[in-house]
């Protein structure tokens, strides 16, 4: 028989012979490799899913440069601006109503390029291949108010561009619709005001096929992708627009940048990223743990292996051949380790991805897999190279002899009693020889007390928001309302109307539906106090700063309000102001809705009726309010309205209701504007040369009387009164109607919301339609928006349930940690003093007296741990309440019985792992413990 003495042999052998032991440093090995393939899966994931959303949303275009006229196109690609580019050339501008531009689009002609960069995907259909075919994206039928569906004939109002402007007429066309689009210029208007044709996104495409109307003349934009130096892309394509003279009405580069916008939370993308930063955290913490446990598992199993590295030392082993020998068996355990690891970490990327919904894509590669794999061996590695270095450096007799314990007992001082307790005594002589390897084991159980402290803290927290009340079921909302101190601008610009409301109503399972309405009005006084003067809001009354600025801005916003209080004095000089003018909100709901807000009245009462006349409004004016200001280190001022006084804040004064009374009858104005963002790139509000504001000359002025039905108060029991409202921000000076109440007074305007309620909870598929059709009411208005509070639910809920399903994971695998470090330590001390512990029985110590001395020690381990842990998670825990008073309001004091249990159940399952290793071992004779095997 032929057989081999080599380092694989040993190494082997040792798995073999040692195949108990190994368990946890196979179990702590998969769960580094795991949790790094895991946070590898999840970022590459996170990545391509944030990347896709985009791309769906906004297109794969880096940027997109607005009516390039007759530059010469070829010169982006040959100065190095983008990699590839595509163009869309316009040819008309859609009046969903025939004659207003404000809910319009354009259709344009794209090459496959831009096709493909601007993710023209189909939805149904096809693309147009011949004249008088077009592809719409989906939410434009909707606003152009058709039911038309693929193969029908639909006919379109369009202006046609001219290079300048448009043509003077507006042309009638018919277009065949082959096919419908994905969505793209509803989330494109989103980032900001868009002009027609010329600067705007076509939402049409036509056939490449398609005539150009005789006299027209098509707006070209460029769809580009950048090279791999982004930036420096951009700097080329900066330089090249101001070199070709491509300037927009507001002088600055007719472009748009996208490729920076990946993690730009404006675009709802902040779900994936607050899961993609949560989780990655997570992982990093729990890879940092596992490897703590790979080294201490590692360190165990070598600290009782001393005597046989020192015998392999005398027979001649070379420190390198030790590190070899315990590294195979290192790599040898990775290699069984990495494949169940992987496997694990893939099924939970793709049970996380399929959780969270169609938003998270989970695309793996075989770069992806070596990477993992790579990473995880590497962590496999560094983790066991520290008790491996350590173990390598032993000499072969203080091995053999344990000399390192020998010189520790020759220096412990152990004072002389004439009675002890042996257990105890061998315990101290224990902590005594090995307090240096016991850091890891304090520090984690530290850092797990810490953790299940904060988890206990925040996870109630978690999981009432989880059950948030939204107050509605779904909303439509637009966000276009304009809050300008000079005048309402976009007066007549179309919005969320009542046939909307309607419809939405007459949708199956909605019980009600709430409109709110909002625009500008200006209150009239012959007296203006300082109950209003103090307020940001009506800083355009004092011709000074109310303080002293000494910023390093100080005199351009000196000049600034300089300014602002002149345009005031023009504007009420233009528009016959005898009195000095307030402009406040007027906000309009329904009657039941304003009828609920009688606990907030302080003075007068809420008479629907004489609201509905328009006899009558309600104004909310606090009784007095406290002025809280603090100046900032670089001079400038910060301030606080506190609507009931605190007395123990030191408050620069405290006013007193001296200007609106209930029963008051109040003068009130509308100065309306109809100028818009069609035409003023940077919006409508311009400025002259002398740094005064444009006061429009088509601006109309309707006064009206009422009287003051009620007073309002904005907080009452710590709730406040925009709470009974969907995007309502109440103001001192605000004004509240109802909807009947605005028409009757004249000032009528399209709903800025409608809040919908259903009468019961809607299945998947009565969802799924609600949604679709609630979305198609939403796109008729050019800005509007659709939400679903029921999803928004859903998703909160997912993400709550799978934070705290994170949490309790990582507060058990902590726990796990716990206890294998504990029990490795604890188990190499009793194998290593197998013949201590036969001695011991040989001189009459009976098992109990044995089996006390370890969990003395056990006792001791935790000892430390506790009490830093306590007291970390005690000032932690004090002051997240101290700055957070919600915290103090839910749970007013720092867990305490919470992590003491944690401790006690770890405690339980050691003390168990101790009887039963030290019962295996009372078990053989006395002989068999104290001889040398």
């Amino acid at each position: 028989m032929k057989s081999t003495f080599s380092l694989n042999a040993i190494a082997f052998g040792n798995l073999r012979q040692r195949r108990g032991q190994y368990v946890l440093l196979v179990i702590g090995i998969v769960l580094a490799i795991y949790f790094v393939a895991t946070m590898l899966l999840f970022a590459s994931t996170m990545f391509i899913s944030l990347q896709e959303r985009q791309f769906q949303r906004l297109g794969e275009q880096d940027a997109i440069i607005f009516n390039t006229r007759e530059t010469p196109l070829s010169e982006l690609t040959e100065r190095g601006v983008f990699a590839e580019y595509g163009v869309a050339a316009i040819q008309g501008y859609v009046l969903p109503d025939g004659q207003n531009s404000a809910n319009g689009f354009s259709v344009a002609v794209f090459d496959d390029v831009a096709l493909q960069l601007a993710r023209k995907d189909v939805l149904q259909g096809r693309l147009p291949v011949q004249a008088g075919e077009i592809a719409l994206e989906q939410s434009m039928l909707a606003r152009l108010r058709t039911t038309a569906a693929v193969g029908d004939t639909i006919t379109l109002t369009l202006q046609i561009p001219d290079s300048v402007s448009f043509m003077p007429e507006t042309i009638i066309k018919d277009y065949k619709l082959v096919g419908i689009l994905t969505d793209k210029l509803v989330y494109l208007e989103q980032r900001g005001a868009s002009l027609p044709a010329y600067y705007d996104y076509p939402a049409g495409v036509l056939s490449a096929a398609e005539p150009l109307t005789v006299g027209g003349k098509e707006v070209v934009n460029v769809y580009g992708r950048y090279l791999p130096d982004a930036r420096e892309s951009y700097t080329k394509m900066d330089t090249f627009c101001a070199e070709m003279g491509l300037l927009g009405k507001d002088g600055r580069p007719p472009y748009d940048i996208m490729h920076y916008q990946l993690f730009d939370s404006s675009y709802n993308n902040s779900d994936i990223v607050t899961t993609y930063v949560i989780l990655i955290i997570i992982a990093i913490v729990l890879v940092a743990a596992a490897c703590l446990g790979i080294i201490n598992a590692f360190a165990a199993n070598l600290e009782a292996r001393k005597r046989q590295i020192g015998l392999l030392r005398a027979v001649g082993a070379t420190k390198k051949q030790i590190r070899q020998i315990f590294g195979k068996e290192a790599l040898l355990l990775s290699l069984f380790s990495i494949p169940l690891a992987l496997v694990l970490a893939y099924l939970t990327v793709w049970g996380i991805t399929t959780a969270m919904g169609d938003s998270f894509l989970l695309r793996p590669n075989l770069l992806i897999l070596i990477s993992v794999a790579a990473a995880g061996m590497l962590c496999v590695k560094l983790a066991a190279a520290i008790p491996l270095n350590t173990a390598s450096q032993v000499p072969p007799m203080q091995a053999i002899r344990n000399v390192e314990l020998s010189r520790k007992i020759k220096i412990s001082k152990v004072a002389s009693k004439k009675s002890f307790a042996v257990p105890h005594l061998l315990a101290q002589r224990s902590h005594t020889l090995y307090s240096n390897k016991q850091a890891a084991i304090t520090a984690m159980l530290a850092v797990s007390i810490l953790l299940i402290s904060l988890a206990v803290l925040y996870v109630p927290s978690i999981l009432e928001q989880a059950t948030f009340n939204y107050g509605s079921d779904f909303l439509l909302l637009d966000y276009r309302y304009d809050d300008d101190w000079l005048m309402a601008y976009n007066f007549h610009t179309p919005g969320i109307t009542e046939q909307d409301r309607q419809d939405t109503a007459a949708l199956p399972t909605v019980a009600k539906v709430t409109g709110e309405k909002k625009l500008s009005v200006k209150i009239l006084s012959n007296t203006i106090t300082p109950y209003v003067t103090n307020l940001w809001e009506f800083e355009y009354l004092l011709a000074e700063p109310r303080h002293e600025d000494n910023s390093e801005y100080a005199e351009a916003s000196r000049v600034f309000k300089a300014l602002q209080h002149q345009s005031y004095l023009n504007s009420k000089e233009k528009y016959g102001y005898m009195q000095d003018y307030l402009t406040v909100s007027c906000y309009a709901t329904e009657a039941d809705v304003v009828q609920r807000l009688t606990p907030y009245v302080a003075s007068g009462r809420i008479n629907l009726d004489k609201l509905a006349s328009g006899e009558e409004i309600l104004l909310i004016a606090p009784p007095e309010y406290g002025l809280y200001e603090e100046q900032y280190n670089d001079g400038g001022w910060t301030r606080r309205l506190d609507y009931i006084p605190d007395p123990d804040v030191d408050y620069q004064g405290i006013y007193q209701n001296d200007m609106f009374q209930a029963g008051d009858s109040l003068s009130i104005s509308l100065l309306y504007s109809d100028i818009s963002e069609q035409q003023h790139a940077d919006g409508p509000q311009q400025y002259n040369k002398d740094g005064t504001r444009q006061l429009p000359e088509d601006a109309v002025r309707v006064d009206k009387t009422v009287s003051i039905g009620a007073i309002l108060q904005p907080l009452v029991d710590g709730k406040y009164l925009d709470s009974n409202f969907s995007f309502m921000h109440t103001e001192i000076g605000d004004i509240l109607t109802t909807t009947t109440g605005l028409q009757a007074l004249g000032f009528d305007v399209p709903y800025a919301s409608l809040n919908i309620m259903l009468a019961a909870s809607p299945d998947e598929v009565m969802e799924e339609y609600l949604t679709a059709n609630l979305s198609g009411i939403a796109a008729r208005t050019s800005g509007a928006e659709f939400k679903s509070y029921i999803a928004i639910a859903r998703e909160n809920r997912k993400m709550a349930y799978g934070i705290v399903i994170a949490v309790y994971a990582v507060l058990f695998l902590f726990f796990a940690i716990c206890t294998s470090m504990i029990n490795n330590a604890l188990s190499a001390r009793i194998r290593a003093s197998k013949r201590e512990i036969g001695t011991m029985r040989a001189v009459g110590a009976s098992e109990q007296e044995i089996m006390l001395t370890y969990q003395w020690q056990l006792s001791v381990m935790f000892c430390w741990g506790t009490i830093i842990g306590m007291v970390a998670q005690l000032v932690v825990c004090t002051w997240i309440l101290s700055i957070d008073p919600l915290w103090g309001r839910v749970r007013p004091t720092p867990p305490v019985w919470q992590p003491l249990l944690f401790v006690a159940l770890l405690l339980g399952i050691c003390s168990l792992s101790v009887r039963a290793k030290v019962g295996s071992i009372v078990k053989d004779s006395i002989i068999a413990n104290i001889r040398e095997l």
